[in-house]
């Protein structure tokens, strides 16, 4: 890694309200956040930490090794290094996602 591209850390927090409208879809009767909504929230989160868009290439890895469940708040780790995002998601003490996107550069 450069000295241009520094690890950058951040945490936040993250939460869908159980009445959010992908519910009744996902799953009738056992409702949990679908595994998009959870990647979305990872890249809203940063690119509100960052200050600027986030352009995912591609999602190099992603393991969802518990669900997430409605109205659950949830604590997303964010790195950043100027090509890669590295997340985890937990709630619960449990972990939710770990993964890493690879991200278009700037320049």
């Amino acid at each position: 890694m450069s000295t241009e591209d520094p690890i950058r850390r951040h945490e936040q927090a993250l939460f869908i309200p159980a009445d959010h409208p992908v519910f009744p879809g996902h799953f009738p009767g056992a409702a949990v956040v679908p595994g998009v909504l959870l990647l979305s929230q990872v890249l809203d989160g940063a690119q509100l930490w960052l200050g600027a868009a986030v352009h995912p290439v591609r999602l190099r890895q992603a393991k969802f090794p518990a669900p997430w469940l409605p109205g659950m708040p949830a604590r997303a780790r964010l790195e950043y290094d100027g090509r890669q995002l590295r997340f985890d998601v937990t709630a619960n003490g449990h972990t939710l996602v770990q993964g890493v996107f690879e991200l278009k550069e700037h320049g």
